[in-house]
């Protein structure tokens, strides 16, 4: 199957094995849509990490789906490092650190979870404001933090190879989504999570574009691929 990025051939193979990966790690992100099952909250209320609080009925559910998901983006980074080389070259090493620090910090995340879901309770809200710095807070929001910039590092890497529009598009979607879960947090205070919904549905699209390219080829400049021997788009 061949892929065009700016008039630059790209031989993308989609493979069974590839889908299967791709819909495991979309199942692992994707816990959330599981929250009437598991008598939770609407996550599009709050912050869909409120649903791994530790107050709430099915915390371990969210943060072991998570680690989960972690491991599966983990190894996604691992075998990426090299079979992303005939698509990125050298620059396939700095995707691979930026989905590794994504795997790390979204184990952080989940280790260290919200104490209490503080768009549902006002004193945890009071308490979280008077105590942002403590380690029960700030852990999380640091970690959360890091695992949004992170992906947002994994997109600017390809884009930077391949100037593509699509993957600006992606890279645009997925940080807006984010500078709304976060205006709308500090502003109205309710439906932000829709908006953070949006956002790791547009990550996991990402994952599954990541994984579909393993192993996929291109013509690449030397600056990123030495000895990369030049193909001419038909």
């Amino acid at each position: 199957m061949a892929m065009k990025k700016n008039g630059t051939p790209v031989r993308v193979q989609i493979t069974p094995g590839k889908i299967a990966f791709a819909v495991l790690i979309a199942v692992l992100y994707n816990s959330w849509v599981w929250w009437t099952a598991t008598g939770s909250h609407s996550p599009f209320i709050g912050y869909l990490s409120e649903l791994a609080a530790k107050d709430q009925p099915a915390s371990w559910f969210f943060r072991s789906a998570d680690c989960l998901a972690a491991i599966t983006v983990g190894v996604l980074a691992i075998v990426g490092a090299r079979r992303w080389r005939g698509w990125l070259g050298a620059a396939a090493g700095y995707l691979s650190a930026a989905l590794g620090a994504f795997a790390v910090f979204t184990v952080v995340d989940a280790v260290f979870p919200m104490p209490c879901a503080t768009t549902f309770d006002a004193a945890c809200k009071a308490r979280e404001a008077e105590n942002f710095f403590a380690p029960e807070f700030f852990m999380h929001t640091a970690a959360s933090t890091l695992v949004g910039t992170a992906i947002m590092v994994s997109v600017a890497v390809v884009w930077w190879v391949h100037r593509s529009r699509g993957v600006l598009a992606v890279g645009l979607l997925i940080g807006g989504a984010m500078l709304a879960t976060i205006a709308i947090a500090f502003t109205v205070g309710r439906g932000h999570g829709i908006w953070q919904a949006i956002q790791v549905l547009a990550t996991t699209g990402w994952f599954a574009y990541l994984i579909f390219h393993l192993d996929a080829d291109s013509s690449l400049d030397a600056r990123f691929h030495p000895g990369a021997r030049r193909v001419e788009a038909p």
